[in-house]
Formats: C-alpha cells, structure tokens, sequence
C-alpha cells in the first residue's frame, strides 16, 4: 500500500503465486502427508511464525509516514515485492489449512474407469 498503485499490483501478482503452491498441493493429494506427518506442518507453521515476526519488525524498524503517492513511494524493487508476496503466502499456515481442509472435498477421490 505504502508502495502505490506500481507496487500493490506486483504485490497481489505475488500474493496470487504464493497460492499456487498451496493449491497444487491439496490437488495432489498431499493433505494426507501433512496430517500424517505433523512434524511437516509444525515446520511450515513455525517458518511462517518467524517470517511474520519478521515482517512485522521490519515494519516498526521502517516506521513513519505511510506514503500513499506513487511520487513519495519506496524504490524496491518489483521483482523484490513480487517475492515478499509469494512468501507470505507460502510460509502462511492459514492458507494452508484452508487449502488442506477445503479443497478437498471437492475433487473426485474415486479410481478412473478404465472400460
């Protein structure tokens, strides 16, 4: 947002990458590993704990202002706040859990028919 309109497109572009893996996964089938083997989860979940912790120190170290003009906006990158979108998500264990517990039901589990 601090970054204008430039910068909020590249982060939603990013944000919408950091799904994909998320949802290939649920269409894989790998929910059944993550809830097999919580030990995987727990290691996404505290991965993203540290990433948000993270993020929110960076924001209180950066603080002031929030510039709302393309004119006043931060010279990152785009390739950088495409990256920073992606692992958001990808490192969010809410969009995990959402993908793992919802998007299952709709996918069809039964064998092919090969008649």
């Amino acid at each position: 947002m601090s970054g204008g309109r430039r910068h909020g497109l590249f982060a939603a572009l990013g944000c919408t990458l950091g799904i994909v893996p998320h949802m290939l996964a649920a269409m894989l089938g790998l929910s059944g590993i993550m809830q097999a083997g919580s030990v995987v989860f727990e290691a996404v979940r505290w991965t993203g704990v540290a990433y948000l912790i993270f993020v929110g120190f960076t924001m209180l170290r950066d603080a002031g202002t929030l510039p709302l003009d393309d004119q006043d906006a931060p010279v990152d990158s785009s390739g950088s706040v495409v990256w920073r979108g992606v692992l958001l998500n990808v490192l969010n264990p809410k969009l995990t859990l959402f993908f793992f517990a919802f998007l299952p039901q709709f996918l069809d589990a039964s064998p092919a028919c090969s008649t």
